[in-house]
């Protein structure tokens, strides 16, 4: 609901934020020797709204050719593990508490919305990256 709630909130006139569930990513080896690959549980896209319809249709096929999308595309992916050996850049964040009252939210959709915006920097003061 929490990721909901940032889509819905990021979406804007020109530019679609849109949620994947369960989206194949090929191996793929990052520098070094790390590796990941499989099935991730969600997958967190931002792209121009006219192709959001195409995305939306065969997110394979449109992801596996970013040449085809004209404009800036970032992508999020979130696997829910207590462990994760997988390797290349995991992003993480302190634990933050919703509250009894929710009263953590705006906080927590704020860090979410930050780090989809900035997907690409790796300097990010609420995230580390390992």
């Amino acid at each position: 609901m929490i990721l909901l709630r940032v889509v819905s909130a990021m979406s804007m006139d020109k530019m679609d934020v849109n949620i994947i569930p369960e989206f194949p990513i090929a191996k793929t080896t990052f520098s070094g020797s790390h590796s990941f690959g499989g099935v991730v549980d969600l997958l967190l896209t931002k792209l121009p709204s006219q192709y959001t319809r195409y995305l939306l249709l065969d997110p394979t096929s449109a992801l596996g050719n970013p040449e085809a999308i004209d404009g800036p595309t970032t992508s999020n992916f979130f696997e829910a593990k207590q462990d994760n050996n997988g390797g290349g850049r995991v992003a993480c964040s302190d634990e933050f508490s919703l509250g009894e009252q929710l009263e953590g939210l705006p906080l927590i959709l704020g860090l979410l919305a930050d780090w989809v915006d900035h997907a690409t920097q790796y300097d990010q003061k609420f995230f580390t990256y390992k």
